[in-house]
């Protein structure tokens, strides 16, 4: 009689029920599962435990299930008899130790064939070893053990990982038999630290082999010559190579790279190598891995103790200061770098990669020093004792299951824009605690440290970053944190230490790294400081609370909670200095918590126990996962529940606030407590804008600004029609359908008149303002036209700046202009829902313009309307241009456009203004959708576009459509200052020094010689080389201007520049200065100027800067401030070159090295007055220009050929105003804001024709440039002395630059110098002699692209 039956076993939290019926009885109640479900809940199984018993279960579990049981064989040895914790018998059965009848069972039994990984490791004991090495044998244990894994190895066709981890030698029948191993791909092996005379053995190439992993590594213990095995090896991807600790540490010299890379060297083989770990390596710098690394194929660099870093000790610096200088080549497709050294030059390192997805800064040991300063403040700091007395280790051996670690260090253990130092008015040490060895400077020096690798980590790879791991030492601040958010937004892993005073922001952090999912917090194992402030969390630990509460968050909230991990405390048994490390990088970091970081074992046991039984997993990878994020639960404090179960309505008004003021150097206004929590944040600036009128002018800056108020911008209200009479303004005068002119004048004229706080400008302001807002249309249109729609958008944008700076002067305005600007919006929202802006060309190049105001609403002023806000951005941009994608190496035109016979279609982008507008776009449009592909397409349109387009004065060339960089097409003025505006908006959102230096090439060159020294007068267009301002024969030359474009007059062209213009100085003015953080303030645009403000933090700040810069280089500050707070001061690029001179407080100081990145030095003040002199130091530079012509610089300051003026006074003309004769008067119309309009031009305006006095088809020698300071009648005058004004009139800057120059013939073209002659048509046409350069802003008329021509057979004659 049969019997069905049916079979059930138990495999992690699942019962599974097997079907054995023969047939011939009834089906049992239960139905069985499917044997492709069954294989597929196998595959799940990782636990050899559970393996073993579904195999004893049933016929069918044992077939299923053998193969995986025997996949993966570890077996481990001991040199002693160990015994069972249970009945105290001895462990194994058979008669011998577990190890030795596993590897029986290998060799006996037909499970080989499923072997892919095999490892043995653990301690080997050796009888008669040292008799046996006395006569060259090996002893009798150690052969019958390698017979033994030769056979096996030899009955494992599939096997590809081998590691041998014993501390005996593996000897050459064991290496015979894996080079045989088609299959092998993986090999690791342990040399052991015996100086026993042992067998070496010569290894054989392994075919296939692609991963190699040799470990303790010791010359003088008989190690075996691995130099074919790295030569033969063709396809090895991966290799570690780990030397043992003691070469280091006995200061012994006796690794000689030579004998392991030799042959390759030799047959000049580059190594196919993805991967490269080295561990401990002491050796001098040959020069090895240059010769037989492809640094093109590097995915990952590992270099632990080796290669030296600040803490190293003096008798072995010499030898690690051989590689500090090298270090690892720039490798474009390196994705992971690890080390446990720091130092200047391997911070500097990083910056030699580019998009690093994982970085690891590593520590095993106690430090030399103790460095435990956070980047923030110091005051305030509590619980630091015993937090350097040793460091965290976070990264788990992955490929060794309970394996051994190494040796000195072996564990792990790094956009800031400024580097930081620190000043006490009592002491300039960091209150730190320090061993008595360790200087105050050295505790600086590794915070300042510190920072800079973080800014490099920030700017280099901060995106593509997913796994970080910092110094334990650098404890992070909630600034910090706020930080590592913005600039690391896809990190999965992060590990850090933290002050304990901010431990609570975590909570907060977590949210807004919607793809981290494990948190290591790195403390030292023997200080309760974390652990303690851990308890204050509250008793948030029994088991009803945490099982109910969670339970309540719903399945899939505990599946995402079950996949974010968090850790703390110490991991254990991974710093012993004798152990191997293997160096690979987890998926996951161990995370053990002891229950006194968590309130104590009860109050965990019940929570998990009553929830396991409800969550339906079979691997014990999940419940660990699940238990973990119980922890992290409530380690979170209560408000996390309210994240779990709807994250974007966090309302963490705390956090909000960091991740909009970064600090040290990314800073943002504050979002008012208006603005609408369900709506996003916009992306900090880096450094944030002040609000207009905080800032005053100085020195000559002012005096230029009184020049503007007083010449043609400051009158245009009184007498020009465009303006007087506007259709804004109820008139009829205006040149464009676009009615853009009083927009344009009301931009400019703002900041103007609140910069110098000029009354009568003010009431223009008043007045003008009243008039258009009292007019706005019911339906919210702001504007003259009668009829509208969203084609007729453009005029609105600058309109809208004005208005901006207007409340941010002025907050009085606020009632009347923030309600019409919302309900402008709103009309604007519905057009832009409705039509595109297609037919209007102007406001779709120009459209980030009004998104940069809607974005100051939505951060200062949303009224309740952030999400109508946000839609109009992004339908701005929707319905704008792409400039991104034109910024691409796809699109951009890189070809000449005169060659190009149709460039219609690409006009808006090809159009100069549109361009010098579009360059801040990106930066505009990345605030809104955080999208960082648009910072790089940003960085890609300011190079090319300087490029390609770029004039030596820092403005773009463009005579309407760009031109190229011949020097004799022109610039328009309304370039120059929209490139100002654009270049300060990105400094101030990237933060990228290049940005503020081309910001402040354009202020001191190109806008200043587009002027009349009174500013009554200007130009249309500006060519570089330019003898003459006179009529010329535009038609041919210039692309659409006219004959008149270059004289200096009121309207010598299209009058938009004339009423555009006054934004330049004004709007220089307002950058500045920025706020750097919540307790820093930045020197960003150097200029004379003062600014009072109130940083984030409550401190009010004043600092006066008087400075003759650019003419000068010496900078005098005087400050005051009510707390502690950082100054900043931008060095521009040209001057990084040679460190500057600095008194603080009349007492020399050596500042800080500035940040590379942002260019930015910052200091740390206390509170009270101090003074600060800095003295930068200008060298000439040659900048090589187009066909062999050079510019030249001294600092900021363009020089160029001085021609010589002779001046020609005519009326003015206007071609706005109407006459009616060529003889009469100019008409001048009137408005309702003007019923009684001034028909008189002022007396001073007129236009000017200038013609040279001395030769300007001049070739220079560049070698003979001397520089001079100042008038040789006046040799030295004092710093920073009053300068004449106006100061960009002829002659008037003292310093000048003599050269020898010869005239070449050089034709004429269209009444302009002709194309430079080339190389070899330049042959002197008379004799040398001594030409003077002088300022170009200074030079109405000039030559400033000269070509070159060195002296041969020269005749002199001058000086």
């Amino acid at each position: 009689m049969s019997t069905a039956y049916h079979t059930s076993t138990m495999i992690g939290n699942i019962e599974i029920g097997i079907d054995n019926n023969d047939g011939n009885e009834p089906e049992p109640e239960r139905a069985p599962l499917p044997l492709h479900l069954l294989a597929m809940i196998i595959s799940y199984l990782d636990d050899p435990a559970d393996l073993a018993r579904a195999c004893q279960a049933s016929r069918v579990l044992h077939y299923m299930c053998l193969p995986a049981l025997y996949a993966d064989v570890s077996l481990h040895s001991y040199d002693y008899i160990r015994y069972s914790e249970i009945d105290n018998r001895p462990e194994g059965s058979g008669g011998a130790s577990p190890f030795s009848m596993g590897l029986n069972a290998i060799v006996t039994r037909n499970v080989t064939g499923y072997i892919k990984k095999f490892k043995a490791w653990g301690k080997w004991k050796e009888y008669d070893l040292e008799e046996c090495a006395k006569v060259g044998r090996v002893p009798d244990s150690s052969m019958m053990l390698n017979l033994l894994v030769r056979a096996a190895v030899d009955r494992m066709p599939v096997l590809e990982t081998f590691s041998w981890e014993l501390d005996t030698k593996m000897l050459p029948n064991v290496w015979q038999g894996l080079a045989q191993r088609q299959t092998l791909s993986s090999l690791k092996v342990n040399f052991p630290n015996l100086r026993l005379p042992r067998l070496t053995t010569l290894v054989p190439p392994i075919q296939n082999l692609k991963s190699l992993h040799i470990t303790n590594i010791d010359p003088l213990c008989y190690p075996d010559n691995i130099s074919s095995l790295l030569l033969g090896s063709k396809k090895l991807e991966v290799l570690k190579l780990h030397w043992s600790p003691r070469m280091r540490d006995a200061r012994e010299p006796s690794v000689n790279l030579h004998s392991y890379f030799g042959k390759i060297i030799a047959a000049n083989y580059k190594m196919p190598l993805k991967h490269i770990a080295f561990h401990n390596l002491f050796a001098f710098n040959e020069d090895v891995f240059e010769k037989i690394i492809d640094p093109n194929l590097i995915e990952s660099y590992t270099m632990i103790s080796s290669m030296g870093g600040t803490d190293d000790a003096a008798d072995i610096a010499f030898m690690d200061s051989t590689w500090k200088s090298a270090g690892p080549k720039a490798a474009p497709n390196l994705k992971m770098l690890r080390g446990d050294k720091v130092s200047k030059l391997h911070c500097n390192m990083i910056g030699k990669f580019r998009e690093l997805e994982s970085y690891y800064l590593v520590t095993g040991r106690k430090p030399i020093h103790c460095f435990t300063n956070s980047f923030a403040k110091n005051d305030g700091m509590v619980g630091l004792n015993g937090l350097c007395v040793g460091m965290m280790d976070w990264i788990t051996n992955s490929d060794n299951s309970g394996g051994s670690n190494s040796g000195t260090s072996n564990s792990p253990g790094g956009t800031p824009q400024s580097t930081i130092s620190t000043i006490s008015s009592a002491s300039c040490s960091i209150q730190n605690p320090q061993t008595p060895n360790t200087p105050a400077s050295e505790t600086h020096t590794l915070s300042q440290l510190g920072r800079d690798y973080l800014e490099n980590i920030y700017k280099y790879h901060g995106t593509s970053l997913r796994h970080l791991l910092l110094m334990p030492q650098w404890r992070l601040s909630s600034e910090d944190l706020a930080r590592l958010v913005r600039n690391c937004p896809n990190l999965e892993q992060v590990g850090l230490g933290l002050e304990v005073s901010n431990f609570n922001m975590l909570r907060l952090l977590i949210p807004f790294l919607p793809k981290l999912y494990a948190i290591r917090i790195l403390d030292n194992v023997d200080d309760s400081t974390l652990t303690d402030s851990l308890s204050i969390l509250g008793p948030g630990w029994s088991d009803e609370k945490v099982g109910d509460d969670i339970l309540r968050m719903g399945n899939d909230t505990i599946m995402e909670a079950s996949k974010r991990l968090l850790g703390s405390g110490p991991t254990q048994g991974r710093t012993k200095r004798d152990q191997n490390y293997s160096g690979d990088i987890p998926t996951l970091p161990q995370c053990t918590l002891q229950s006194k970081d968590i309130g104590g074992a009860q109050s965990r046991r019940h929570g998990v126990s009553n929830l396991v039984p409800r969550i339906k997993k079979s691997r014990g990878l999940t419940y660990v996962l699940i238990m973990l994020s119980l922890i992290l639960f409530y380690l979170c404090g209560p408000h996390v529940s309210a994240f779990f179960s709807n994250s974007k309505a966090w309302k963490s008004h705390e956090f909000q606030n960091l991740l909009s003021t970064p600090d040290p150097s990314q800073s943002i206004l504050t979002p008012s407590s208006k603005v609408d929590k369900k709506t996003p944040s916009l992306v900090p600036f880096t450094f944030a804008p002040l609000p207009l009128g905080s800032i005053k002018p100085r020195g000559w800056l002012q005096e230029q600004l009184r020049l503007m108020a007083e010449g043609m911008a400051g009158h245009e209200f009184d007498f020009y029609p465009i303006v007087q009479s506007s259709p804004w303004l109820g008139g009829t005068a205006e040149y464009s359908s676009l009615n853009e002119g009083f927009p344009y004048w009301f931009n400019g004229l703002v900041p103007l008149a609140y910069a110098l706080d000029d009354v009568r400008l003010k009431a223009q302001i008043r007045n003008a303002t009243r008039y258009v807002l009292t007019h706005q249309q019911a339906s919210g249109w702001l504007g003259p036209e009668v009829t509208y729609d969203s084609s007729t958008l453009w005029a609105r944008f600058p309109f809208f700046l004005g208005l901006m700076q207007l409340v941010e002067a002025d907050s009085s305005f606020s009632p009347q202009v923030i309600p019409a600007m919302h309900n402008f919006v709103n009309l604007m929202h519905s057009l832009l829902l409705t039509r595109k802006i297609t037919s209007e060309v102007w406001g779709r190049a120009r459209y980030a313009d009004m998104v940069l105001c809607l974005q100051w609403l939505y951060e200062t002023y949303p009224e309740n309307n952030a999400e109508v806000l946000m839609e109009t951005m992004h339908r701005l941009k929707d319905h704008g241009l792409d400039w991104a994608g034109y910024y691409t190496h796809r699109n951009y035109i890189f070809d000449d456009l005169d060659t190009i016979s149709n460039t219609a279609g690409d006009f808006p982008y090809v159009h100069a203004v549109n361009a010098a507008q579009g360059l801040k776009t990106g930066a505009v449009d990345y605030r809104f959708t955080r999208n960082t592909t648009l910072l790089q397409n940003s960085r890609n349109g300011v190079n090319w576009t300087f490029q390609f387009h770029g004039a030596a004065s820092g403005t773009i060339l463009g005579d309407e459509r760009e031109s190229g960089l011949s020097p004799t097409r022109g610039s328009e003025l309304c370039t120059a200052v929209e490139a100002m505006f654009s270049m300060s908006y990105l400094y101030q959102v990237l933060g990228d020094n290049a940005f503020a230096d081309q910001c402040e090439l354009a202020a001191f060159n190109a806008l200043p010689v587009a002027m009349t020294p009174d500013h009554w007068a200007h130009q249309y267009i500006t060519q570089p080389n330019q003898p003459w301002s006179r009529p010329v024969q535009a038609s041919g030359l210039f692309w659409n201007v006219g004959d008149y474009a270059q004289i200096y007059g009121l309207s010598p062209n299209y009058p938009c520049c004339t009423v555009n213009h006054p934004q330049g100085y004004p709007k220089f003015l307002s950058a500045s200065f920025v706020r750097v953080g919540r307790d820093g303030l930045g020197h960003a645009l150097l200029s004379p100027a003062s600014v009072s403000t109130t940083l984030p933090d409550g401190t009010l700040v004043i600092v006066i800067c008087d400075t003759n810069y650019p003419f000068e280089s010496t900078l005098n500050y005087t400050i005051e401030s009510t707390n502690p707070f950082t100054f900043h001061i931008r060095l521009p690029t040209w001057s990084l070159s040679t460190s500057p001179l600095m008194y603080l407080n009349d007492s020399s100081y050596t500042p800080p090295l500035p940040n590379p990145h942002s260019g930015m030095l910052g200091i740390l003040l206390p509170r009270g007055s101090h003074t600060l002199i800095l003295t930068l130091t200008p060298t000439l530079r040659i900048a090589p220009r187009a066909n062999a012509t050079i510019a030249i610089y001294n600092g900021p300051l363009l020089y160029a050929l001085d021609v010589g003026e002779a001046i020609t006074i005519l009326p003015p003309s206007m071609a706005a105003l109407t006459r009616a004769s060529p003889s009469s008067p100019p008409t001048i119309k009137s408005s309702p804001l003007n019923p009684s309009p001034n028909t008189t031009i002022p007396h001073q305006a007129h236009d000017y024709l200038i013609n040279n006095t001395l030769p300007w088809a001049i070739a220079l020698d560049p070698d003979t440039l001397v520089f001079h300071a100042f008038n040789t009648s006046d040799p030295s005058p004092p710093a920073n002395a009053s300068l004449p004004n106006p100061i960009w009139a002829y002659h008037a800057p003292a310093s000048f630059i003599t050269a020898q120059g010869c005239p070449i013939a050089w034709p004429l073209d269209h009444g302009v110098p002709a194309r430079v002659p080339l190389p070899g048509q330049r042959d002197c046409t008379g004799v040398w002699r001594e030409v003077v350069l002088r300022p170009y802003g200074s030079l109405r008329v000039h030559m400033a692209e000269l070509p070159v021509l060195r002296q041969q057979n020269r005749t002199w004659l001058g000086a």
